[in-house]
């Protein structure tokens, strides 16, 4: 791919990335992340060694997924050998979520942000996708960019986490089936596939293959009486954290019944961790069941986007990056 390059920095050049740049890139967002969290003077998450080591390595895990499934792409800005800008962008049919955008420090406020974006503006024009949506930092300069890119404000996507949960019982009388999602059989996939064209407004089956062969769970409810798949969920528990979604209903009231049989699911592991749920706020049905088994809000991420996409009421993301 040819470099795309600014005719007013002429000296940086945005390309494609490659697997030996998602490390640097990661230590990128990082160092982003950590300054605008010192300049602003909000609660500092990296606080320890540990917790910049977790959280590194989850960004390298989140880089590493986007660049290697088809609806994910990765960019990096450069200059000579030096990495100074990261950006990554989903595309599932006319949705395009972008999943990171950051600068080094040193660089911020010269065009690098800028060109990342236009790179980025190329590649959604060139898939065709009509939906721009985006979790954004606190950063009153990065809000102003996106505005210019015709991106709006909306409903923040509040993020909630859990040490020591209290799962609940199953419940032997909300006459769901619990069918297992196993990548050999398509009909469950098929299933779960029209349940997430509807309410979350694409197909994302690869990835959810792709979270199934790196250990997740996931199960397909069904009614009892009309056999008509419900709702859908998955969990993932991972060395240091356990994480809830998505969670899929296909009807409002029936939500808090699939969250209950994710939330018994994740209760089955016995391994010390902190569990994550990152919803978005207009699914109201989510926070009572949450708060009782002692989930309590951890951030409330401003969100950005052009357009609608899904129906999220009843719907919990898979983490603010993959939506």
């Amino acid at each position: 791919m040819t470099p795309h390059r600014s005719r007013q920095h002429p000296e940086v050049a945005v390309r494609e990335a490659v697997a030996a740049d998602l490390v640097e890139a990661a230590q990128i967002y990082q160092s982003a992340a950590m300054t605008l969290h010192e300049v602003l003077r909000l609660r500092n998450p990296w606080s320890s060694e540990d917790a910049r080591a977790i959280d590194l390595r989850e960004a390298i895990g989140a880089l590493s997924d986007l660049s290697a499934t088809p609806s994910g792409k990765v960019i990096v800005a450069e200059t000579g050998n030096e990495l100074t800008g990261v950006a990554a962008v989903r595309i599932r049919g006319r949705h395009a979520h972008i999943a990171f955008l950051f600068v080094l420090p040193a660089w911020q406020g010269k065009g690098v942000g800028g060109q990342l974006l236009a790179r980025l503006r190329e590649i959604i024009d060139a898939a065709g996708a009509s939906v721009v949506t985006l979790v954004a930092s606190r950063d009153p300069r990065a809000w102003q960019r996106y505005l210019r890119f015709g991106l709006h404000p909306g409903p923040p996507v509040m993020s909630m986490r859990a040490r020591k949960p209290r799962f609940p019982d199953l419940v032997p009388g909300d006459g769901l089936e619990s069918v297992p999602i196993e990548r050999d059989r398509a009909d469950v996939l098929e299933a779960v596939d029209r349940l997430d064209r509807e309410i979350a407004g694409v197909s994302r089956l690869p990835e959810i293959a792709r979270w199934l062969e790196h250990g997740a769970e996931g199960t397909l409810l069904r009614d009892r009486v009309t056999d008509r798949p419900v709702g859908f969920f998955i969990v993932s528990v991972h060395a240091d954290h356990g994480r809830i979604g998505p969670v899929v209903s296909r009807t409002v009231t029936r939500f808090p019944d699939v969250l209950s049989r994710a939330l018994q699911m994740a209760g089955r592991h016995e391994r010390d961790v902190v569990w994550r749920v990152d919803l978005p706020s207009a699914n109201h049905v989510a926070i009572g069941p949450l708060l009782d088994a002692g989930f309590s809000p951890h951030n409330l991420m401003p969100w950005f986007a052009n357009g609608e996409i899904g129906r999220w009421d009843r719907y919990i993301f898979r983490d603010e990056d993959t939506l």
